[in-house]
């Protein structure tokens, strides 16, 4: 038992690893040798990936950094290394080379393919959370987490693993050859939270913060409407049959609206009010 586990704990680091290096990372063919290049203007995640190196690998990476705040006060300075003996170890892992994910990540243990993808949006992810003001003058709030990559093929295989933990994606073209995953309603955002997350704390705040705006969901529906919803539920139907099924209808009440309601057990309360919180004016979207 006690090997399995360091088994699967090597796993996790090692999966970590690459989705950082897949995301911002590089595998060098400049020489016979190979080379490992990575860097980030995040301190705290190039130190990490230092580690997991020295833990696994048992190889010394000395970090760089790159004083650009000096030159421009608005610049990050960049932090990186590079390493031969770390490519003599995971050099086969080259995702340019193969075009598919290692085994051991794509038909392993969830954990594994968790920190995988964990790896990945802590390089390449980021939350967005924008509002924009509607005509009828409510404020319509927008959350996803994205990642990008200019390899859309890597963004299929993140998409495939993201369906194992019950969390939906799209893929997008944004620019020429850059392309854009996007995870997006409620019950994915809690998915990605609870079995993924981030290692950088700033962007695990800021899903946090992404999530708790569906806290501040539109409040002018009726219990009679909640109970009608609640009814469709007990019949066995899901949040987008239920909304396609009232939307059909007098009701026109958005999607998120119901996932709350269904899985944060939210409920409108006197005069409009959802668990104590008053805002009139502010609806969720997805």
């Amino acid at each position: 038992m006690a090997g399995n586990r360091a088994a699967d704990d090597k796993n996790g680091k090692l999966a970590y690893l690459l989705g950082s290096l897949y995301g911002d990372g590089c595998f060098s063919h400049a020489d016979r040798n190979g080379r490992i290049h990575f860097g980030s203007t995040d301190k705290e995640f190039t130190e990490k990936l230092a580690n997991i190196i020295s833990d696994i690998f048992t190889i010394f990476i000395n970090l760089h950094v790159s004083k650009l705040s000096l030159k421009n006060n608005k610049w990050k300075d960049f932090y990186y290394f590079s390493s031969r003996k770390l490519y003599r170890h995971i050099g086969y892992y080259d995702w340019k080379l193969h075009k598919k994910l290692p085994d051991f990540i794509k038909h392993g243990k969830s954990k594994t393919q968790a920190a995988f993808i964990r790896g990945f949006f802590d390089a390449e992810g980021s939350v967005d959370i924008n509002s924009f003001r509607r005509k009828d003058g409510r404020t319509q709030i927008t959350r996803h987490v994205k990642c990008f990559s200019n390899d859309v093929e890597i963004l299929k295989e993140i998409k495939f693993l993201l369906t194992k933990f019950k969390i939906q994606s799209n893929i997008f073209q944004s620019k020429k050859t850059n392309h854009c995953l996007v995870i997006w309603n409620y019950s994915s955002l809690i998915s990605y939270q609870k079995y993924i997350g981030f290692y950088l704390k700033r962007k695990d705040k800021r899903l946090e913060n992404a999530i708790k705006t569906y806290k501040k969901i539109q409040t002018r529906w009726t219990l009679e409407t909640y109970e009608k919803v609640m009814n469709l539920r007990n019949q066995g139907l899901g949040p987008r049959r239920i909304s396609k099924k009232l939307n059909s209808g007098n009701i026109k009440i958005p999607l998120p609206t119901i996932e709350f309601w269904i899985y944060r057990h939210g409920k409108p309360l006197n005069g409009g009010t959802i668990n104590g919180i008053q805002d009139r004016k502010l609806i969720a979207s997805t």
